[in-house]
């Protein structure tokens, strides 16, 4: 099947999928560091987010959109989504817990949709769009 005739939901799905993977790693940075170098979670999220960007660019270029296009133009086009998606995480946690003073890890979840929301969309219609 042609990957990219795919339905919308069903490239959400695999994007999902492989966003899971690619969070499964963004988390383990973060407690990581949290937990054990003694990091602030706003930092942390950063690095664990750069980490996770690297599963998720493979996987969905591979998967999720199977795109054809130059990683030439998909790397840097998925590098600067990545970097949105993370401003959008990092602004959320940072909020979450230093202003509004709640538990990292239930900061951290809900900075994670709402930053899979907006870099699917931006994914689907502009880094791997052929």
């Amino acid at each position: 099947m042609d990957v990219a005739k795919l339905p919308m939901y069903t490239a959400a799905i695999r994007y999902s999928l492989v966003g899971m993977m690619a969070t499964s790693v963004h988390y383990g940075v973060l407690i990581l560091l949290v937990e054990q170098l003694g990091q602030k979670p706003t930092l942390a999220t950063c690095w664990g987010a750069l980490a996770g960007a690297l599963v998720a660019y493979t996987g969905n270029r591979a998967y999720t959109f199977s795109s054809k296009a130059s990683a030439l133009i998909t790397l840097p086009r998925f590098l600067a989504v990545a970097v949105a998606g993370m401003a959008i995480n990092t602004s959320v946690v940072w909020w979450l817990t230093d202003v509004a003073n709640i538990y990292y890890l239930i900061a951290q979840p809900i900075a994670t949709v709402t930053a899979l929301a907006a870099t699917f969309l931006l994914n689907h219609w502009w880094t791997f769009h052929e």
